[in-house]
């Protein structure tokens, strides 16, 4: 764990802080237990850049609730559900991929937890659509 100088948060990175992007290969290295998070611009950011798509997806449902008013059967639920899905893996997404890197290299978790993120905000999209 390293704290990082810009955003003042304690991360597990060694080379980058995944907040706000700040080197922290000169940074110390801090004895702490697991990452602590400040609520601060940088997180905010953060937050904003991992789950646009999946807000957006989410948004483009409730705008077709309102809007054409469709018939809540299976393929309205289903969409709700996936579009679900992904904003929560967009929002843990560091948590899955620490959960992921126990069995799986760092690049096949992060291809991971992108295909689940933009694979079913796609599929719900679609199903919006189709609605």
């Amino acid at each position: 764990m390293r704290k990082c100088p810009v955003c003042q948060m304690t991360v597990d990175a060694k080379n980058e802080c995944p907040i706000c992007a700040a080197t922290l290969t000169y940074e110390p290295v801090c004895d702490a237990e697991r990452e602590h998070l400040l609520w601060n611009r940088y997180r905010w950011l953060y937050i904003a850049k991992c789950t646009w798509f999946s807000f957006l997806c989410c948004l483009i449902g409730l705008l077709k609730v309102i809007i054409a008013r469709p018939q809540f059967h299976l393929l309205f639920w289903m969409a709700a559900a996936l579009a679900a899905v992904s904003l929560a893996v967009s929002l843990f997404q560091r948590q899955i991929f620490r959960l992921l890197t126990w069995k799986y290299s760092e690049n096949y978790a992060a291809y991971e937890i992108a295909v689940f993120k933009y694979g079913f905000g796609s599929i719900s999209l679609i199903l919006f659509l189709l609605l």
